[in-house]
């Protein structure tokens, strides 16, 4: 059930009190009193606690976006293609040299930002073959101690700058001594 809100007027719509009916007070009340709260991505506390990172180490970007955005305890990082980051050229040869190029420029972001890959959440791998596969899985789960975490592998038919191999993450920081 769509939850609509209030009117104008302040007074509850139709849907709203057919919302109290079925929720009951106590949760209709939570619901009127988010709706009737500043929207969330208005407000400067949430701003504030978005830090967009731009890792000087890294490959430059070659798009308009940042490295990586950390949220409290967690690291955003984009997807990071084969590009050497002395040269910021892209390495075009096999999957497995791409594959290897991509985890250690996604190991110099997760540096940067105080984690590492042990603390990786999550991770979608985007491949232009499905046929190399097992070839990307294998260098890919090198990098990982065991557990291995969540992943999602995608194939995709092109990747920017001719690149065939692309992986992103979500990572946790670990509370270091200065900020335990």
């Amino acid at each position: 059930m769509v939850f609509e809100g209030f009117k104008t007027d302040g007074s509850p719509t139709r849907q709203a009190s057919i919302a109290r009916y079925f929720w009951g007070y106590r949760a209709y009340n939570m619901m009127a009193s988010l709706l009737r709260s500043p929207p969330l991505h208005h407000s400067k506390k949430v701003k504030s606690m978005i830090e967009k990172l731009f890792i000087d180490r890294a490959p430059q970007p070659i798009a308009p976006f940042s490295h990586a955005c950390r949220v409290g305890d967690l690291v955003f990082i984009t997807g990071q293609m084969p590009t050497v980051p002395e040269t910021n050229e892209m390495l075009l040869g096999t999957f497995t040299e791409q594959t290897h190029r991509v985890m250690q420029n996604l190991a110099i972001v997760l540096e940067e930002v105080g984690s590492a890959f042990e603390y990786v959440v999550q991770s979608r791998v985007f491949i232009t073959n499905m046929g190399h596969f097992d070839e990307v899985n294998q260098v890919y789960a090198s990098y990982f101690p065991q557990p291995l975490p969540t992943r999602t592998c995608i194939g995709v038919t092109g990747l920017a700058g001719g690149a065939d191999v692309e992986v992103d993450m979500i990572a946790w920081i670990p509370p270091t001594k200065d900020n335990a």
